[in-house]
């Protein structure tokens, strides 16, 4: 497997991972071959699942204005689907970047529930809580009933 290390801003990447357009050029070449290896079908089905869960990210990331936001279950499922499937795509690179940050919230906000911490930091939490494009309205609701 081929390593993509660095992208445009800063942030490392895991290393191995290969990028959607890197195996999808790859499966293209393999496509004139003579014979169909099965190595290129399960590349092929590789490159399938990575598609589906592209969309699914899609329309997750579209509909993140509506009323009925996923919780973290949802966005946890397609992370393991994006680990699964293996490939780096920019999709995958903002689902992971929100999943990070819910994750760092729900710590700092069961934390918060723990323990006496300043208004400030509550407010804060509220704040941030209110921002997430994700459904934490069970925790949100006990933080806010703490201010």
């Amino acid at each position: 497997r081929g390593a993509d290390s660095v992208l445009s801003d800063g942030d490392v990447l895991l290393e191995k991972k290969l990028t959607l357009e890197k195996v999808e050029r790859l499966a293209s070449k393999g496509r004139n071959l003579t014979l169909r290896p099965r190595s290129l079908v399960r590349l092929e089905k590789r490159v399938e699942r990575a598609h589906i869960l592209r969309r699914r990210i899609n329309v997750w990331n579209e509909a993140q204005n509506q009323e009925n936001p996923q919780n973290m279950k949802f966005i946890s499922s397609m992370i393991k689907e994006a680990n699964r499937v293996d490939l780096m795509f920019p999709e995958v690179l903002t689902l992971t970047g929100v999943h990070k940050k819910a994750e760092e919230w729900m710590e700092r906000a069961s934390i918060a529930l723990r323990t006496k911490m300043s208004l400030t930091e509550l407010e804060s939490l509220v704040s941030t809580g209110d921002n997430l494009p994700l459904n934490v309205s069970d925790v949100l609701e006990k933080l806010k009933g703490r201010l």
